[in-house]
């Protein structure tokens, strides 16, 4: 029998004289989810509430220390704690679209060398990726009877331009699978477009993305996946086709003017820019996940883990998606200082010698001129960068370099931008033997 210890849960209610709506948060003594979902309705039920809806009942240590404040007094004597007090619906407080809830990051897998069968997640993101938990009483209500709600699917957004190969390793790799750009774009933009996959726990593609491995290459991406932050994770009842339909609409966006822009909203970096707008139901960041078929997303990050749910309580405005002024210049400032901060400790780790040639600023102005000359993609900006530093260490010319193995430009960037890498390599090794 499982043991008792505190759950923590936050509570839609509604209050019975009135009708008036009640949010909290819930700590509760039980030794299961459905015993801690009995334990406070019974309290509340004693109060003169009803529950509408509960999202997150978990146990109290899958949070971080501040959500779990009311556990401190929650007993076998005091079964059931509220926290804060009882907040009003209709306060000044702006509602939230989704609640987001953090963590700290997850250790990867290793090559568990000795080690059958291997894992392929994690034990400590396995329940958020792939557990059943029980549904809402809003998927009831959305689905149906309790028997008609179908079981969770996890499905990965991923770009194919954070990682050499990863086209190949996603088409080949016998999930389902599908580019969120359609036509000639999907086939122009192969190796850097976003693919929906749904992932299978027992594959061998699902390992390759929770495995990192320091001794081997970056850039071998059929060993490990782990490092290059591909993408991000959406579960949801829904079928293939209904989460892709939905994606798709997401790729390009207009914005007042009509004037078309391609919406990367897969880049694990927005979660920053969730932070700060899920109480704007116009926000694109929020339209995106704020729908019945997400359940949830889940973010992983360098420093930390991000889970998010839509509050489908909460009516957003309905009508297009439209880009507002602003809404580019914030993400993308936010990626660029991401960027930025990965490239630094990339060139700590692969290239320290090069950092005496460089600071914060000049990485920052070599990203810059780097997207002005189409070296966008995640790669083909770190090898702009790290060979301009090492070209200018060299007192060596990277436009003479361009010439010199692209004379035409008729490489895509990202392959001028490994070759030109490593020809300098080779040609600094060849003068040092």
């Amino acid at each position: 029998m499982a043991h008792f210890q505190s759950w923590i849960a936050d509570v839609l209610l509604v209050r019975g004289d009135d009708a008036q709506e009640v949010s909290c948060r819930a700590a509760i003594w039980a030794n299961s989810h459905d015993t801690a979902i009995r334990r406070l309705a019974e309290h509340l039920e004693k109060q003169g509430y009803r529950i509408l809806w509960v999202d997150e009942c978990q146990p109290a240590d899958h949070y971080p220390t501040e959500y779990a404040r009311p556990t401190l007094s929650v007993s076998a004597a005091i079964p059931v704690v509220l926290f804060p007090e009882f907040e009003e619906r209709g306060s000044s407080r702006p509602a939230e679209f989704l609640t987001i809830r953090t963590t700290s990051a997850t250790p990867p897998l290793d090559a568990q060398l000795g080690k059958w069968p291997r894992k392929t997640v994690p034990d400590a993101l396995t329940e958020d990726l792939f557990g059943q938990p029980v549904p809402s009483q809003l998927e009831h209500t959305h689905y149906g009877q309790a028997g008609d709600v179908p079981a969770l699917k996890t499905y990965a957004i991923l770009d194919a331009a954070k990682a050499m190969g990863l086209a190949d390793l996603i088409e080949t790799s016998q999930l389902p699978n599908r580019s969120l750009f359609k036509g000639d774009a999907a086939k122009e933009y192969r190796h850097a477009a976003p693919y929906l996959v749904e992932l299978d726990i027992a594959s061998d593609f699902t390992r390759l993305l929770f495995t990192h491995l320091p001794e081997q290459a970056d850039d071998q991406s059929s060993l490990h996946l782990w490092h290059r932050h591909v993408g991000l994770f959406v579960r949801s009842h829904a079928t293939f086709d209904t989460v892709w339909s939905h994606c798709r609409k997401f790729t390009k966006l207009q914005n007042a003017s009509g004037k078309w822009y391609y919406f990367r909203f897969w880049e694990p970096g927005n979660a920053t820019v969730l932070e700060h707008h899920k109480t704007d139901g116009a926000s694109p960041f929020v339209a995106v996940w704020h729908d019945p078929i997400v359940h949830s997303v889940i973010i992983l990050r360098e420093d930390e883990n991000v889970f998010i749910r839509p509050v489908l309580d909460r009516d957003r405005k309905k009508g297009p998606v439209r880009l507002r002024s602003g809404d580019l210049e914030v993400a993308g400032g936010m990626r660029r200082a991401d960027f930025i901060k990965k490239v630094t400790r990339a060139l700590e780790k692969d290239h320290p010698s090069l950092l005496r040639f460089t600071d914060k600023n000049r990485i920052a102005d070599l990203y810059q001129q780097g997207r002005s000359q189409n070296y966008s993609v995640e790669l083909a900006s770190y090898n702009f960068i790290r060979a301009n530093l090492l070209a200018q260490s060299k007192g060596v010319s990277f436009s003479d370099l361009e010439r010199q193995v692209d004379p035409h430009l008729e490489l895509s960037p990202l392959v001028r931008s490994k070759q030109i890498w490593n020809h300098l390599k080779d040609n600094l090794r060849s003068q040092t033997t």
